[in-house]
């Protein structure tokens, strides 16, 4: 009889965190000092670095901020449609409305937000672009 609970009970916990993975796959997690924030990745238009910290601008345009940096996002971000333009920007790419050549490279996101594109990270921006 115990078995068969013991069984049941870890047959459950699969299940449960199996659904708990699937809710958690399209969410960013950020911890403040007073809250917890579960973003859905969809909703993030762009991060930008602050020294030590990021911001997350949301595309209502809230603003978080967190105490993790750019290149951790990066990391969490990298099989995400997220790509670095420039050593403070990590922009989701479902955002971009388009590419302003004017000397400088600028990217022009859905909610009018400009943000220049650094001559390191061009051809990556590129690449990407055209793969789609």
């Amino acid at each position: 009889m115990l078995l068969k609970r013991l069984i049941y009970l870890k047959i459950m916990w699969k299940k449960r965190k199996k659904k708990l993975n699937n809710f958690l796959e399209n969410k960013l997690v950020i911890s403040t000092s007073n809250y917890i924030y579960l973003l859905d990745i969809d909703e993030i238009a762009y991060l930008k670095s602050a020294s030590n910290y990021t911001k997350v601008i949301m595309k209502d345009g809230k603003e978080i901020v967190a105490s993790k940096t750019l290149k951790y996002f990066e990391y969490i971000l990298r099989n995400k449609a997220f790509l670095r333009v420039h050593s403070s920007y990590l922009v989701n790419m479902k955002f971009i409305q388009g590419i302003k050549r004017n000397g400088k490279y600028t990217i022009e996101l859905i909610n009018k937000t400009s943000i220049l594109v650094s001559r390191g990270f061009k051809g990556k921006l590129f690449n990407n672009c055209l793969k789609k």
